[in-house]
């Protein structure tokens, strides 16, 4: 598999899975009306279902599948976990932009720090 399509992939995924799964959770009202009114799932409503799913997740992954595409995939999975936390704002409600900022900046200093200590013990080692 070429290198792009092992690095694209996932972000696709993600998305998608997540996308999905909050789609689900607003559509259950609806997937439970139409239950009962026609014993199942109208064609419909699964197509509505789907291509929100679709739409969603496409636009969502733009951003980061382009950081990949350029070998920036730290950068990219950055980004796709602060849009999806935009997204989960938007679409639920629930505040996890700032949870997600936070969690981003301490995972960057923690690089940092690692990083500082790798070299000191080198340094050290090389005395």
């Amino acid at each position: 598999m070429n290198i792009t399509k092992k690095t694209t992939l996932p972000f696709i995924g993600i998305s998608a899975t997540v996308v999905g799964g909050l789609q689900i959770f607003l559509y259950e009202p609806l997937i439970a009306i139409a239950q009962a009114q026609f014993d199942g799932v109208p064609l419909r409503l699964i197509m509505e279902i789907i291509l929100t799913i679709a739409a969603h997740s496409t636009i969502i992954s733009i951003v980061p599948l382009l950081l990949a595409a350029f070998n920036k995939v730290a950068i990219s999975y950055t980004i796709l976990i602060l849009f999806i936390s935009i997204y989960i704002q938007i679409a639920v409600g629930i505040n996890s932009i700032g949870p997600t900022v936070s969690a981003i900046a301490f995972s960057i200093l923690i690089f940092y720090a690692s990083t500082k200590a790798s070299e000191l013990i080198r340094h050290f080692r090389a005395k």
